[in-house]
């Protein structure tokens, strides 16, 4: 009886997470921008995926650099401080 219950025994879903910080993306996160108004044509309106998470040094200061990908070809870094 256990193997029955355990093939139809429905999965506790996963937490939600709740982001407050562009910081807080982790590779595979997808996101988009609020305002696409002073975004590049390539950003705006769509949903982009996060592909990688570098960290760049500049003037004795760390900043993350974001690598995404949207629906068209090209992908876009952006830079948090």
């Amino acid at each position: 009886m256990s193997f029955l219950s355990s093939l139809f025994k429905k999965k506790p879903a996963a937490p939600t997470r709740v982001l407050n910080q562009p910081k807080q993306l982790l590779q595979g996160d997808i996101f988009c921008f609020g305002d696409s108004f002073a975004l590049p044509e390539a950003m705006r309106k769509q949903q982009l995926q996060v592909t990688d998470i570098t960290t760049v040094e500049f003037q004795h200061q760390h900043y993350v650099q974001l690598t995404s990908q949207g629906a068209g070809e090209k992908a876009g870094l952006l830079k948090l401080s």
